[in-house]
């Protein structure tokens, strides 16, 4: 309704009509900007936090890749030790007393797999893995 058909309709309702008249298109108005804003225009925060997540995302993975090696880290050498005695035991624990797997013989090369325990050296020879008396080895 506008405002010269208000004026028009003064017809013995006076000011009151007026008044409520301009009320109630305030209220239609009001509803219409408020339809507007709900249903008319979005937010634009929901993008742009993904695109900002994104980009962080992308900045971490390029650090990461960065900080990769280059080429395979090369294989730890093999400590060889050989028996420096006529005959030794390997055994099945580190101790005098465990059954012995194998006899060795002086020369046998053995290949050292592990740290000493008391006296003894964790070894494997010909794909058998023991232990031997550390005093009668000798590594390189």
């Amino acid at each position: 309704m506008n405002y010269e058909k208000l004026m028009s309709k003064k017809n013995g309702e006076g000011k009151d009509a007026v008044s409520k008249s301009a009320s109630s298109l305030d209220s239609k108005t009001s509803q219409k900007t408020i339809s507007s804003n709900s249903t008319g225009k979005k937010s634009n925060k929901i993008p742009f936090i993904s695109a900002v997540i994104g980009f962080i995302l992308g900045i971490v993975l390029i650090l990461i890749v960065s900080n990769l090696p280059r080429e395979f880290p090369e294989k730890p050498s093999v400590q060889k030790a050989a028996v420096a005695s006529n005959t030794l035991s390997l055994r099945v624990e580190p101790n005098n007393n465990a059954e012995v797997l194998k006899t060795l013989s002086f020369g046998n090369i053995v290949e050292i797999i592990g740290e000493e325990i008391g006296d003894f050296t964790p070894v494997e020879y010909e794909g058998i893995q023991g232990w031997v008396l550390s005093a009668l080895i000798v590594s390189d």
